[in-house]
């Protein structure tokens, strides 16, 4: 695995829980790249004020729901709240290994130690960790490691992992059944385990 595969599209954004099932809606039609680009674009599907960060958000979102497939994508659009939450991070660390191995080390960690929050520097030492394993992500600039980072926390906060971003007070989350056996069906063991170490 190199580099780009392992960080994925982090630096993208957090889980988009909105834009997510309104794109996942739209790729479900399996449109032509002019109608899909069409949608984002003329039609402002996901109610942004430029089109420039219009396809950015669906260009992420893409990205990381498209290759989950159709099964995926019809429960991410008839899902519950908490359900959709948690289909988007499953989306997210398999786009991203680089945030499985910070739940597998650093969230779980944390728990095993029975502390209450992440530390502040969470992100930053584990970053600085990895790249003891992979020496090129010392090439990233420091506001682009912040932003990894910022996305990171954001997603574990919308997906109820930690109280919010600021915070990251730790809170035990329960993989929903659908959720489990959508991603068992698709083979995501890794993804599985990593969600259930952070419980």
């Amino acid at each position: 695995m190199n580099t780009k595969q392992y960080i994925g599209d982090l630096i993208g954004g957090s889980l988009f829980v909105a834009e997510s099932r309104a794109v996942a809606e739209l790729l479900l039609q399996k449109p032509s790249l002019e109608d899909f680009n069409h949608a984002i674009v003329e039609d402002n599907l996901l109610q942004k004020n430029s089109p420039q960060t219009a396809k950015r958000y669906a260009k992420t979102i893409r990205t990381r729901i498209e290759p989950m497939g159709e099964a995926y994508l019809n429960a991410l659009v008839t899902a519950n709240e908490t359900v959709a939450r948690q289909l988007l991070l499953a989306a997210f660390l398999n786009n991203s290994p680089i945030a499985q191995d910070f739940l597998r080390y650093s969230v779980a960690d944390a728990r095993r130690a029975y502390q209450e929050k992440l530390s502040d520097f969470s992100w930053d030492d584990f970053f600085d960790e990895r790249i003891r394993a992979f020496p090129e992500l010392g090439k990233f600039s420091e506001t682009s490691v912040k932003k990894m980072g910022n996305n990171l926390f954001k997603a574990l906060a919308d997906a109820g992992y930690i109280d919010t971003a600021r915070k990251k007070q730790l809170r035990a989350v329960y993989i929903e059944p659908d959720v489990r056996a959508l991603l068992e069906q698709k083979g995501m063991t890794d993804v599985i385990k990593v969600m259930d170490s952070s419980a």
